[in-house]
């Protein structure tokens, strides 16, 4: 957390000596995060804790009694051996027990990351960062615009 707002502080400080006192802004976005930093960050990283936790566990145990994970659990028991030899016969056996891994893994895991995706959308939150949907949709729209078709030739001077 030191080195947080050490950075922050250091950086704003030593970017207001290479300006003139005419471009210097000092209610800049990362001057307000590093006060808000340095102000709240008992509450900002306890408290943010406490809630993502709280809410991790409500939606990891909400997962567990929705309609569709109940029908697939009573389906699973018959569909799951036929579907694991299909995938043997097609991907192979290495393939598939890695794939089995992965997914396994992944269920052990699922508490995890959804506590550290809550987590970190709190804190983006608190301190006014985008937060990754955000993010996403920015660098969406930056990928469609270079992809967008631009025109083929350059417009010529018509002689009269």
């Amino acid at each position: 957390m030191f080195s947080l707002i050490f950075t922050a502080t250091i950086s704003l400080r030593l970017a207001q000596y290479g300006k003139t006192k005419e471009e210097w802004k000092p209610g800049t976005r990362l001057q307000k995060i590093g006060r808000r930093l340095s102000e709240d960050w008992f509450g900002l990283i306890v408290g943010n804790a406490f809630g993502a936790m709280i809410s991790a566990i409500v939606v990891v145990w909400v997962q567990k009694f929705t309609l569709t994970q109940l029908a697939f659990n009573a389906a699973g028991g018959w569909a799951v051996p036929a579907i694991r030899e299909l995938a043997n016969w097609l991907l192979g056996e290495t393939l598939t027990q890695t794939l089995g891994d992965w997914l396994s893994w992944y269920g052990g895991n699922q508490f995890r990351f959804t506590f550290w995706f809550l987590y970190l959308a709190c804190v983006c939150d608190d301190l006014g960062i985008p937060n990754l949907k955000t993010l996403a949709r920015r660098g969406w729209r930056r990928l469609r615009k270079l992809n967008q078709t631009a025109p083929v030739g350059l417009p010529t001077k018509r002689s009269e």
